[in-house]
């Protein structure tokens, strides 16, 4: 027992120093210095974490399979069990899964398996909420259900501080308001949808810098943060696409779509000034206008492609895509440097990824009917080694030279 308090003890450590690392109360020299005097080495830390990430992806792998064969099982027989025998079994399994996972991860020295036991009554639940489902004729295309299992998993992984179930609900939170939006405003107006997920992403960016502020969930900041940039990204990478334009359509009603465009820009506006007010989050003042520079441009996009109809001028249609493409660039090559000055190494990897799908698929259209088809696959793979050398070398500099830790 004693054992296993001392490494509860030093991984409570490890994370402490971390979050003081990320917030800037300690530099990452004085975080060595005071492992060193706990007598954890960087080598200790390496093989420790090799370790533990092998111990989440079996766990977490074995715990997808069991609930997939529970719920195979079950659905193969769905037909000849009796309605409330089904809801009694779908309960007790959940109620049993999070039983054994709260057990192993607050009670043993078998967290991270416990944590994944939790994965599994998660998946469990989502697969009794599909099945009970069945039984009162909802269609399985029906994502409302979504909505039901995100209200269920979501507080689970706050309560648990649970990074993996948090990522279950940001899939559901990122796919299911677009499809509601669609469905019950329009159904065709593609530029309602790409507005909407500007600001949405703008939104969970904001969001996940809120989640900094907090003690016991800033652990959900780093992926909060990624996935609002990428959606944001997403959109505007997509708009480098001429034929996208094409796609506008010229007769949509402006009302309600546009109650979602105002909510969404009144609330981003509101944290942002908040932000100015509280002046405690880790942006510096530089660093802050630049922030706010670049979400005024994003609210700006949002109801630039809400207003603008379908374009057909060939040569307003040119302007437009080089202004896009432009930008575009820019936002990656932004998103890199933020990273590295907020010594986000996700930050950084989407910014530098983003960068180089750009070149890649402009060069893409730009040779492919050039030079003959099998010539053109043998230099582009060339190509991408000798760029996955250099992307790599890249990041390593940036690594070293601004300190960034790649957890």
């Amino acid at each position: 027992m004693k054992s296993s308090n001392n490494l509860n003890f030093l991984d409570r450590i490890r994370k402490d120093l971390k979050v003081f690392v990320e917030r800037g109360i300690i530099t990452n020299i004085q975080e060595d210095s005071i492992l060193e005097y706990y007598g954890v080495t960087k080598d200790i830390l390496d093989k420790g974490n090799s370790y533990s990430r092998l111990i989440i992806i079996l766990s977490t792998l074995g715990a997808v399979l069991v609930g997939l064969g529970v719920v195979l099982l079950i659905a193969a027989n769905w037909n000849s069990i009796p309605p409330i025998v089904k809801i009694t079994m779908s309960v007790i399994s959940v109620i049993t899964a999070n039983v054994i996972g709260y057990w192993l991860r607050y009670k043993t020295i078998y967290k991270r398996i416990g944590a994944s036991i939790f994965f599994l009554a998660a998946f469990l639940f989502s697969g009794s909420v599909f099945l009970i489902g069945q039984m009162y004729h909802i269609r399985s295309d029906n994502f409302d259900i979504l909505l039901w299992i995100l209200l269920g998993v979501l507080p689970v992984a706050y309560i648990i501080y649970s990074k993996a179930l948090f990522r279950l609900s940001m899939g559901i939170i990122i796919f299911w308001p677009g499809w509601k939006l669609a469905t019950l405003f329009t159904e065709d107006a593609s530029q309602f949808i790409f507005s909407f997920y500007v600001l949405y992403g703008v939104l969970i960016y904001l969001i996940g810098f809120l989640h900094s502020k907090t003690a016991n969930f800033n652990i959900f900041t780093n992926t909060l943060i990624f996935i609002g940039s990428s959606v944001s990204l997403a959109v505007s990478y997509i708009l480098t696409m001429d034929g996208i334009w094409n796609e506008w359509e010229t007769d949509i009603n402006y009302f309600p779509n546009i109650i979602p465009i105002i909510l969404l820009t009144t609330i981003v506006l509101l944290i942002q000034l908040s932000k100015y007010y509280l002046r405690n989050f880790e942006f510096s003042p530089k660093l802050l206008i630049l922030e706010s520079f670049v979400l005024s441009y994003l609210i700006l996009l949002s109801w630039f492609l809400f207003f603008t109809p379908k374009i057909t001028d060939k040569y307003l249609l040119f302007f437009i895509m080089v202004v896009f493409n432009i930008i575009f660039l820019g936002l990656s090559l932004l998103i890199t440097y933020v990273g590295i000055r907020l010594k986000r190494y996700s930050l950084v990897n989407l910014g530098l990824f983003a960068a180089i799908l750009f070149i890649f698929t402009k060069y893409f259209d730009l040779f492919i009917g050039m030079i003959d088809t099998g010539l053109f696959f043998a230099i582009t793979g060339i190509l991408l080694l000798l760029g996955g050398v250099s992307f790599e070398r890249i990041r390593r500099r940036l690594l070293d030279r601004f300190d960034l830790d790649e957890g």
